[in-house]
């Protein structure tokens, strides 16, 4: 199993990447990988750039939600932090918190005001 199996239905593609050969899922705050035995490595940082590392504040908010959880550990670091998470859920719940894009949904309603458009568009060529 890997994450766009895990996550594909609610994480935009363009959050997935391939680093070091390792598919991650990258936020504006965050960095998620899987590991072998099926945790979520949720590594807070400054995706941009890592050296600069991101304010105490800043790594604080983002661990909070992780922290009351059980089978959950969390390791607060200067600039940056990490939590182990077990459940996918927890990471779902927190998808703008880590700045991570979710996938969209076209309504129905959207479906059909897009495709009248594209009548239109192509009417007139």
């Amino acid at each position: 199993m890997n994450l766009r199996e895990v996550f594909g239905k609610n994480v935009s593609s363009s959050a997935f990447k391939l680093i070091d050969g390792e598919l991650n899922i990258i936020g504006k705050w965050c960095r998620i990988t899987l590991e072998d035995n099926g945790v979520f490595d949720v590594w807070i940082c400054n995706t941009k750039d890592i050296s600069a590392g991101l304010g105490t504040r800043a790594v604080r908010n983002r661990l909070l939600p992780f922290q009351d959880r059980t089978g959950t550990k969390v390791v607060e670091l200067t600039g940056e932090g990490y939590a182990r998470v077990r459940r996918k859920e927890i990471i779902l719940e927190n998808l703008p918190l880590l700045g991570i894009k979710k996938k969209r949904r076209i309504s129905d309603e959207q479906r059909k005001r897009i495709a009248e458009q594209l009548k239109k568009y192509h009417a007139v060529s």
